[in-house]
């Protein structure tokens, strides 16, 4: 116990390590089903809290202490990791809310629990899309904003009917799941369930 309380960055990475550990636990598949998605999700930014927490520690160890080219590319990955982290996580949904400029245009009731969401926008082409593929959707508004749902669009109408028509939403990237090599749409219906 003394050398976690005064040995080099140990504190902090014992407290990395239990975040790891407390990742770990919610992921295992009987917790995992026991909690919101979202829940679940969020959680797992605690992984980069561990990640820096142990930084300090790896760079005090024995194989970095004599050794300023490892300590050197060590750091090095480790600006590459934040920075592709910050650019992939949060900066290219800004980037691409702006660029395209996604609205809701009209929600429409297909048949009971059945909703289809028009989306339009700027420059949608350049996303890619094909049939078959889906977004992860985050609509920004009051009570969905933080939820994004791992499909084209699928939510109880009555969580749907609470869009407004001008809400924008959030997207990440088109995943190629279910599709055929060349196909592409030219107007996006999503539907929910």
């Amino acid at each position: 116990m003394r050398l976690i309380v005064n040995g080099p960055e140990l504190p902090k990475a014992t407290i990395g390590l239990v975040l790891f550990v407390g990742v770990g636990i919610v992921s295992v598949r009987k917790v995992r089903r026991r909690l919101p998605y979202e829940l679940w999700h969020y959680l797992h930014f605690v992984t980069y809290a561990g990640i820096f927490l142990a930084f300090g520690h790896q760079l005090l160890g024995p194989d970095f202490l004599d050794d300023p080219l490892a300590t050197a590319l060590w750091l090095a990955l480790y600006v590459s990791v934040t920075f592709l982290l910050i650019w992939y996580r949060f900066l290219t949904p800004v980037r691409r809310g702006l660029r395209h400029r996604l609205t809701v245009a009209e929600i429409r009731r297909e048949s009971p629990g059945v909703v289809s969401v028009y989306l339009i926008g700027e420059h949608l082409h350049e996303l890619g899309a094909e049939p078959g593929q889906f977004f992860r959707w985050r609509f920004l508004t009051r009570g969905l904003w933080w939820t994004a749902n791992p499909y084209s669009l699928s939510a109880r109408y009555s969580s749907v009917s609470r869009i407004p028509r001008s809400c924008a939403p959030a997207l990440d990237h088109p995943h190629r799941t279910h599709t055929k090599p060349g196909s592409a749409i030219r107007k996006m219906t999503i539907l929910c369930a």
